[in-house]
């Protein structure tokens, strides 16, 4: 009579231990992966998002008729300010404005207010933060130039060792010149 040996209680914990661990392995490096993705995902949607903003306000700029808020005097040429308000040609006003207890650039139009862009913190590496508006005028009372510079914090993922403490701020600049401006020579 022919005995065949199979494997011994031991063996068979043993190699039920290992795949244990292996797919624990897997699983966590699975984890990471996807965490690294949702950043990276969030990360690119506020990337497309702040250069749809910026693009859309520019040509807002360019086809106003007129802007605010004014220098306090005829002889400042440039100021920065929480806030744009556009004419547009149809003679409503759009007013542009930045939060800062909100973090986010709000749009009030004839239909109200509504957040336009969330995560807008305007802080600078070096610890200060900037206004999102630079208006430059001529005579005090004429917009030659809108420069607006938006500083987005993508939404963080908690606990991903893979990208670092924390997603780096982006930070998206624009100018216009309103083209009655152009238009008038000024």
């Amino acid at each position: 009579m022919r005995r065949t040996r199979g494997f011994s209680l031991i063996e068979l914990l043993i190699s039920l231990v290992l795949a244990a661990l292996l797919m624990i392995a897997v699983m966590v490096a699975l984890d990471m992966g996807f965490r690294a993705y949702r950043a990276s995902a969030e990360q690119v949607s506020a990337g497309v998002q702040g250069r749809i903003i910026i693009e859309r306000l520019q040509a807002m700029v360019r086809g106003g008729v007129d802007f605010g808020p004014l220098p306090s005097s005829p002889s400042e040429t440039s100021i920065e300010s929480d806030c744009l308000a556009i004419q547009m040609p149809e003679g409503d006003w759009v007013t542009l404005a930045w939060d800062a207890t909100t973090s986010e650039l709000t749009w009030t139009g004839t239909d109200g207010t509504h957040a336009l862009l969330e995560g807008v913190t305007q802080a600078l590496d070096s610890g200060g933060t900037l206004q999102p508006f630079r208006l430059d005028f001529h005579d005090g009372r004429w917009l030659m130039n809108a420069t607006m510079d938006l500083v987005v914090e993508p939404e963080l993922v908690t606990g991903l060792d893979l990208e670092g403490d924390q997603t780096p701020p982006l930070r998206f600049t624009g100018s216009a010149r309103p083209r009655i401006a152009a238009w008038e020579g000024r």
